[in-house]
């Protein structure tokens, strides 16, 4: 699978900017790769043509190299810019592999980001709704109380929060005050009815 498709069904799905996406990817992976690479400079840049993420090293020109890791041959240099002189940084395809290990890590900083993108979204789709009546559907009773769906988005009515003898049946829309808008969740909520 391209990166590129993953990246459009982000987009779609969850309704995340494009751009904001391919810096975290772009930012999960350079993290992997300095954790398994530390004596690298890297620079992550996304490839619009190929749909994937192409990764640089830098290296300093030199006659003659001493340090393979940090420099490259004048020759070698011109190969990949022909304007190239000596004892200028160039930035170099690096094609060494990364492990299990460093692309579990890359998964974690991806995850994490996208999961703020998200809250940030409805954080700021729903704070200027606070303190107003609100439609809902009613998705399912947990302990705290109902899961109910506005829109896409899940909130919490906690059961010290429902009308007394008021029926509340799974499916049946029901109306309530939106009460808080928390910038993060809390628990699995961010939006408190």
């Amino acid at each position: 699978m391209n990166l590129s498709d993953v990246i459009e069904g982000l987009v779609e799905e969850r309704g995340l900017d494009r751009e904001k996406i391919v810096e975290i990817v772009s930012e999960g992976i350079y993290t992997a790769y300095t954790k398994r690479y530390p004596d690298y400079v890297f620079s992550v840049v996304y490839n619009k043509k190929s749909g994937n993420v192409d990764v640089f090293t830098e290296k300093t020109v030199v006659i003659n190299v001493l340090d393979p890791e940090l420099e490259i041959s004048l020759r070698k240099a011109r190969t990949i810019k022909p304007d190239a002189e000596v004892d200028t940084k160039i930035l170099v395809p690096f094609e060494e592999p990364i492990g299990r290990i460093e692309v579990l890590t890359a998964k974690q900083v991806i995850a994490t980001k996208i999961r703020d993108l998200e809250q940030l979204a409805i954080y700021n789709d729903f704070k200027d709704k606070k303190d107003t009546i609100i439609t809902a559907t009613v998705h399912k009773r947990e302990r705290a109380g109902y899961a109910v769906k506005i829109g896409e988005v899940v909130a919490l009515l906690p059961h010290e929060n429902v009308i007394p003898q008021e029926i509340i049946k799974i499916g049946h829309p029901v109306r309530a005050l939106l009460k808080e808008v928390h910038q993060v969740a809390r628990g699995d909520y961010q939006l408190i009815l």
